[in-house]
Protein backbone atom coordinates (compact mmCIF):
# COMPACT_ATOMS: atom_id res chain seq x y z
CA UNK A 1 0.00 0.00 0.00
CA UNK A 2 1.36 3.34 -1.05
CA UNK A 3 -0.56 5.55 1.37
CA UNK A 4 -1.42 4.92 4.99
CA UNK A 5 -3.62 7.03 7.26
CA UNK A 6 -3.58 7.01 11.03
CA UNK A 7 -5.35 9.06 13.65
CA UNK A 8 -3.35 10.67 16.44
CA UNK A 9 -3.97 13.23 19.16
CA UNK A 10 -1.70 16.19 18.44
CA UNK A 11 -1.57 19.76 19.67
CA UNK A 12 -3.32 22.09 17.21
CA UNK A 13 -2.10 25.70 17.22
CA UNK A 14 -5.47 26.85 15.82
CA UNK A 15 -7.61 25.01 18.39
CA UNK A 16 -5.06 25.68 21.17
CA UNK A 17 -5.47 22.18 22.55
CA UNK A 18 -4.68 18.55 21.90
CA UNK A 19 -7.24 17.21 19.43
CA UNK A 20 -7.47 14.30 16.95
CA UNK A 21 -5.57 14.68 13.69
CA UNK A 22 -5.40 12.49 10.59
CA UNK A 23 -1.80 11.83 9.58
CA UNK A 24 -1.24 10.60 6.01
CA UNK A 25 1.97 8.78 5.11
CA UNK A 26 3.35 8.08 1.66
CA UNK A 27 5.50 5.06 2.33
CA UNK A 28 7.40 6.06 5.48
CA UNK A 29 7.21 9.84 5.10
CA UNK A 30 4.51 12.17 6.43
CA UNK A 31 2.62 13.73 3.56
CA UNK A 32 -0.31 15.49 5.16
CA UNK A 33 -1.63 16.29 8.65
CA UNK A 34 -5.20 17.47 9.07
CA UNK A 35 -6.87 18.62 12.28
CA UNK A 36 -10.18 16.80 12.57
CA UNK A 37 -11.64 19.59 14.72
CA UNK A 38 -10.92 22.77 12.74
CA UNK A 39 -9.88 21.28 9.37
CA UNK A 40 -6.54 23.10 9.16
CA UNK A 41 -3.89 21.15 7.31
CA UNK A 42 -0.14 20.92 7.15
CA UNK A 43 1.13 19.71 3.77
CA UNK A 44 4.53 18.25 2.91
CA UNK A 45 5.47 18.13 -0.75
CA UNK A 46 6.10 14.61 -2.03
CA UNK A 47 6.22 13.23 -5.50
CA UNK A 48 3.87 10.26 -5.16
CA UNK A 49 4.80 8.93 -8.60
CA UNK A 50 8.49 8.93 -7.67
CA UNK A 51 7.70 7.05 -4.45
CA UNK A 52 5.64 4.51 -6.41
CA UNK A 53 8.43 3.96 -8.95
CA UNK A 54 10.94 3.42 -6.12
CA UNK A 55 8.61 0.90 -4.50
CA UNK A 56 8.09 -1.09 -7.71
CA UNK A 57 11.82 -1.04 -8.51
CA UNK A 58 12.77 -2.16 -4.99
CA UNK A 59 10.23 -4.99 -5.00
CA UNK A 60 11.59 -6.35 -8.31
CA UNK A 61 15.22 -6.00 -7.21
CA UNK A 62 14.59 -7.69 -3.84
CA UNK A 63 12.71 -10.68 -5.26
CA UNK A 64 15.76 -12.80 -6.28
CA UNK A 65 17.39 -12.15 -2.91
CA UNK A 66 14.18 -13.11 -1.13
CA UNK A 67 13.92 -16.36 -3.13
CA UNK A 68 17.55 -17.22 -2.38
CA UNK A 69 17.10 -16.64 1.36
CA UNK A 70 13.89 -18.67 1.48
CA UNK A 71 15.43 -21.59 -0.43
CA UNK A 72 18.48 -21.64 1.82
CA UNK A 73 16.35 -21.49 4.96
CA UNK A 74 14.09 -24.43 4.05
CA UNK A 75 14.44 -25.83 0.53
CA UNK A 76 11.65 -28.40 0.80
CA UNK A 77 9.11 -25.82 2.04
CA UNK A 78 10.27 -23.38 -0.65
CA UNK A 79 9.81 -25.98 -3.42
CA UNK A 80 6.47 -27.11 -2.00
CA UNK A 81 5.09 -23.51 -1.84
CA UNK A 82 6.51 -22.38 -5.18
CA UNK A 83 3.72 -23.67 -7.48
CA UNK A 84 1.03 -22.00 -5.36
CA UNK A 85 2.99 -18.75 -5.24
CA UNK A 86 3.44 -18.78 -9.02
CA UNK A 87 -0.30 -19.26 -9.53
CA UNK A 88 -1.40 -16.63 -6.99
CA UNK A 89 1.25 -14.00 -7.80
CA UNK A 90 -0.65 -12.39 -10.72
CA UNK A 91 -3.69 -11.92 -8.45
CA UNK A 92 -1.60 -10.50 -5.60
CA UNK A 93 0.25 -8.20 -8.01
CA UNK A 94 -3.02 -6.96 -9.57
CA UNK A 95 -4.47 -6.30 -6.11
CA UNK A 96 -1.39 -4.31 -5.08
CA UNK A 97 -1.42 -2.27 -8.30
CA UNK A 98 -5.14 -1.55 -7.86
CA UNK A 99 -4.56 -0.34 -4.28
CA UNK A 100 -1.62 1.82 -5.35
CA UNK A 101 -3.54 3.36 -8.25
CA UNK A 102 -6.41 4.11 -5.87
CA UNK A 103 -3.95 5.78 -3.45
CA UNK A 104 -2.44 7.87 -6.26
CA UNK A 105 -5.92 8.91 -7.42
CA UNK A 106 -6.97 9.86 -3.88
CA UNK A 107 -3.74 11.81 -3.34
CA UNK A 108 -4.13 13.67 -6.64
CA UNK A 109 -7.80 14.44 -5.89
CA UNK A 110 -6.88 15.85 -2.46
CA UNK A 111 -4.05 17.92 -3.98
CA UNK A 112 -6.45 19.35 -6.60
CA UNK A 113 -9.01 20.12 -3.87
CA UNK A 114 -6.34 21.89 -1.78
CA UNK A 115 -5.16 23.85 -4.84
CA UNK A 116 -8.72 25.00 -5.62
CA UNK A 117 -9.29 25.91 -1.96
CA UNK A 118 -6.10 28.04 -1.95
CA UNK A 119 -7.19 29.85 -5.14
CA UNK A 120 -10.53 30.80 -3.60
CA UNK A 121 -8.99 32.07 -0.33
Amino acid sequence: MLMKKIEADLYCIHCCEEVPHEVTYIRDQISHIECLECGKTLEFNHDIFKEYKKHVYKSFIDKPKQFTEESRKDLSKFLFDLPVRIITKPYRFAKEVREDVQDVYEYKKRKDKDKNKDQHD
